[in-house]
């Protein structure tokens, strides 16, 4: 069993690390002793979703839940994988299950909601972390669509897609962060770049100026307004 142990730490480590291919081979051959923990499936099914074999991760999920059909985790991810798989009424479903199970457990004050969001930007950070922006914006887009109206999230989407060299669809996202939040100095600042990337130096002028406004003690705004005048 301290094998076995020693198995799913190495491969928990390797799945943080986003090596999923080496944190799945770890999974597998700790499989191969224990394939009544449910703990194990559910990390398989993990892998399988990030390296995208969604019919695998599905499998692995449900084995899990068969195993504990209290596994809040399980039906969590599994809910996760019916809705990148287009199945949504049964994403909807596990969802529910998955809600009723955490109140159950007296655990309304870290809901569903909060789980999915967090888990998004997670994914996010970890493809942004290696380049892969497109990955990057559409984990950041399911946490935006969930969480609704917070300014922190489209900044995010915004950040990326600046870093990927698409100043347009960055503004759109500056612009709805800024109307959640007129005085949010970082999405001013932000917009103001995005636009003057974009040659758009009216605008840009216009957004430092109001960063200007919310902080008149602001130093990064400064230079650039001086390229523009």
């Amino acid at each position: 069993m301290k094998k076995n142990d020693e198995l799913v730490k190495k491969g928990r480590e390797l799945l943080d690390k986003g090596q999923y291919k080496k944190a799945l081979l770890s999974f597998l051959n700790a499989l191969k002793t224990h394939p009544d923990w449910p703990d194990i499936r559910n990390y398989l099914g993990l892998c399988y979703n990030f390296l995208g074999d969604l019919n695998e991760a599905e499998k692995e999920f449900k084995e899990a839940i068969k195993l504990n059909d209290n596994y809040v985790e399980a039906h969590l991810n599994l809910a996760l994988t019916y809705n990148e798989m287009g199945r949504l009424k049964e994403a909807a479903e596990e969802f529910d299950i998955a809600s009723k199970l955490e109140k159950k457990k007296g655990k309304s004050g870290y809901g569903i909601k909060e789980k999915l969001v967090k888990t998004h930007i997670e994914l996010g950070d970890i493809y942004l972390e290696i380049g892969n922006y497109s990955d990057s914006v559409e984990a950041y887009k399911k946490a935006d669509k969930i969480a609704g109206n917070y300014a922190d999230i489209k900044i995010k989407i915004a950040r990326t897609y600046m870093s990927a060299g698409k100043f347009a669809n960055a503004v759109l996202y500056l612009r709805k962060a800024v109307d959640l939040n007129k005085n949010l100095e970082e999405a001013r600042f932000l917009l103001g770049l995005a636009y003057f990337k974009s040659k758009r130096m009216a605008d840009a002028k216009r957004e430092w100026n109001e960063v200007l406004k919310i902080n008149p003690k602001s130093v990064r705004v400064k230079p650039y307004l001086n390229l523009i005048k």
